[in-house]
């Protein structure tokens, strides 16, 4: 709700602000209490995420409606989360698996539990948008929540590594395609950017990512099934699995994130070398886990 204001879209866009207010609290109450996937991981994506807008001042590189659909995209995008992957869903062939047809199974989830949401009565903060709107901002979200997906990762890489060559940095050059691309990228370095914030919040995101994971272990061994990457609880290494996940997934999403958001790309990488340094330092010492 904050978020809107602070963009001016509830002035811009005459937000019916009771409908927006109940809508959120709808989303709120439909997160499940996972030890990772919460709605405190929503709420500080979302702050993530407004912050970059901010800073970069992009109300002047994005209209109304793109602004709009990125931050609802945070607001939404991992709302049911089950707090276990994709992965796991299709391999135990889940019933969202089938529904979905093994593709970006929670992604669609989510998608389909907010747009369900958002057609309740009490809840429908967009109904006065016009038809070609509305259908502009559902497109939009949609495109958003899916890049989610981490097999999205390398192509959203690839996709704005191109755009920035054939366009430049300047947001207001780009063509709908390479907008689309640009907002995906801010939202994704929001969702994965918690170990890029100072040390003790990445310390306490990453205790809860792992124990997420951990717990999905548990059901993969009490199932007899093989135990996916990360979720060995005995053998874990934290220390080395954060390292991994900054050096290969997290710097080039914050590098390319900083020829399009400079000044947020900054401030988060600011971070980056001392957290780095944090986990090595763990894994010279033989750390595997926190306390």
């Amino acid at each position: 709700m904050a978020s809107m204001q602070q963009l001016g879209l509830v002035d811009d866009l005459q937000l019916p602000v009771e409908k927006l207010r109940s809508f959120v609290r709808a989303i709120e109450k439909n997160y499940h209490n996972n030890p990772y996937h919460s709605s405190t991981h929503a709420a500080d994506v979302v702050q993530s995420l407004v912050a970059m807008l901010i800073m970069d001042d992009m109300k002047e590189q994005l209209t109304p409606l793109e602004l709009l659909s990125v931050v609802l995209a945070a607001i939404i995008h991992d709302v049911g989360h089950p707090g276990v992957t994709n992965d796991f869903l299709i391999n135990t062939q889940h019933e969202l698996a089938i529904t979905y047809n093994d593709n970006s199974v929670n992604e669609n989830y989510h998608l389909a539990s907010a747009f369900k949401l958002l057609l309740l009565p009490q809840n429908s903060w967009l109904e006065h948008l016009s038809k070609d709107d509305y259908a502009f901002v559902r497109s939009l979200v949609v495109d958003i929540v899916l890049a989610t997906d981490m097999k999205a990762h390398h192509q959203l890489i690839n996709d704005l590594t191109a755009d920035l060559s054939l366009f430049g940095q300047d947001l207001s050059n780009w063509n709908a395609v390479a907008r689309t691309h640009a907002l995906s990228m801010l939202m994704h370095c929001a969702d994965i950017g918690n170990c890029l914030k100072p040390l003790l919040l990445s310390i306490e995101w990453a205790k809860r990512v792992n124990e997420e994971f951990w717990e999905q272990g548990e059901k993969e061994r009490a199932l007899g099934l093989p135990l996916s990457p990360l979720n060995d609880r005995k053998n874990a290494n934290i220390p080395r699995s954060q390292k991994v996940f900054l050096e290969l997934f997290v710097r080039p999403c914050y590098e390319l994130l900083g020829r399009v958001a400079p000044v947020s790309g900054q401030a988060a990488m600011k971070h980056f070398e001392h957290n780095m340094q944090y986990w090595d330092d763990l894994v010279k010492k033989g750390v595997t886990v926190l306390k």
